[in-house]
């Protein structure tokens, strides 16, 4: 059937009570409006499913038609109610996005204001998806939903409070991972560090090995960090990287993060985190006024992390950095050249020339 037939079946139907669609007719607008969410059609998706939202009678039992999203199986009128939270999720996103690109402030405003509302819709549906749901995997799924779109919303302290009812009420679910990173996020980025090194320790209890463990031990160094405790992040920051034993990794291993990160499947492998938690180890021993194990720690991201270019380079720039602020001319010079001379790569040596002529 043409999907505009379909959507017009639907819509006869919530208009006319005496025409009831078939269960084939409801799946197949439910098909239509997964097309529409996957080609980023938000509009026309959510649409779609709300008519099928809509449906009510006593001659279709919709509860025994069915449907899935990734792996969970539940009546249709469930699974589509929850897609219409992510349809709102998705579109607030992309408005969030357009809204940092404008320059014209009106614009900007109004585009910030419309991702807004639609997240504030998105958390509304995500909500009943989780009252309504009769399957206890799409219960957890559809909470942890909308504390993510809490926090992209910037919704903090609803974040943290919505994220402990779901650890209350969810405590063996797998998505209690990303809950934990939600709230500690939540209370890094109002300031609160020691209850978002708390947030973080739960996390690497509960769950830990993987990217987000990772990531919570290098947030729990740049709590102390922001605190002024610089010997207190050390530890933190190298736990990140001796978890990706260096020495032993394979060149198969470095060409599968890459390709992940160039298929935009991450924002950031382990490897630019564990080379991050190296410089930041050397940026805490300059604050501590040990300039020695400073150096070690930056050379080391050279060395060790020479597949990281742009991270070398800003190592390279944190040790002349460090040398200019002690007044070692000719220290920063000498750094400036060794990176120069130690790269191959011609975009490299002119970066590094160029910072290295600011010097005379």
């Amino acid at each position: 059937m043409a999907p505009l037939i379909i959507i017009t079946v639907l819509v006869g139907f919530v208009a006319a009570s005496h025409f009831v669609p078939t269960p084939g007719e409801v799946r197949a607008a439910f098909n239509e409006a997964q097309k529409f969410y996957a080609s980023e059609d938000y509009e026309q998706a959510i649409q779609t499913y709300e008519r099928i939202n809509r449906i009510e009678s006593a001659l279709l039992y919709t509860r025994t038609i069915t449907a899935e999203v990734g792996e969970i199986n539940a009546p249709i009128k469930e699974i589509a109610l929850y897609q219409t939270g992510n349809c709102y999720f998705k579109r607030a996103e992309d408005l969030n996005r357009r809204a940092t690109r404008v320059r014209d402030s009106e614009q900007r405003a109004a585009l910030a204001a419309d991702a807004k509302a639609d997240f504030l819709k998105a958390v509304d549906n995500f909500r009943q998806a989780e009252a309504k749901a009769t399957v206890d995997r799409l219960k957890d799924l559809a909470r942890n939903r909308l504390i993510a779109c809490l926090y992209a919303s910037g919704m903090y302290d609803a974040t943290i409070e919505e994220g402990k009812v779901f650890v209350t009420k969810y405590p063996d679910s797998d998505f209690l991972v990303n809950v934990f990173y939600n709230i500690g996020w939540a209370y890094f980025d109002t300031e609160r560090y020691e209850e978002s090194i708390a947030a973080f320790q739960d996390l690497i209890r509960h769950f830990p090995s993987g990217y987000r463990a990772d990531r919570a031990l290098f947030q729990i160094g740049e709590a102390h960090y922001k605190r002024g405790q610089f010997e207190a992040a050390v530890p933190w920051y190298r736990d990140v990287v001796d978890r990706q034993n260096i020495g032993v990794m394979s060149q198969r291993d470095l060409q599968v993060m890459r390709r992940e990160k160039v298929a935009g499947l991450v924002d950031e492998t382990a490897l630019e985190l564990a080379a991050k938690a190296q410089i930041k180890v050397g940026d805490c021993y300059a604050h501590s006024g040990d300039p020695t194990r400073a150096a070690e720690a930056y050379r080391r991201v050279i060395t060790a992390f020479f597949q990281e270019r742009s991270l070398v380079s800003e190592a390279y720039i944190r040790l002349a950095d460090m040398y200019s602020q002690s007044g070692d001319l000719a220290a920063v010079v000498h750094t400036y050249r060794e990176a120069i001379d130690g790269s191959g790569n011609r975009m490299f040596q002119a970066g590094m020339q160029s910072l290295l002529a600011e010097h005379y």
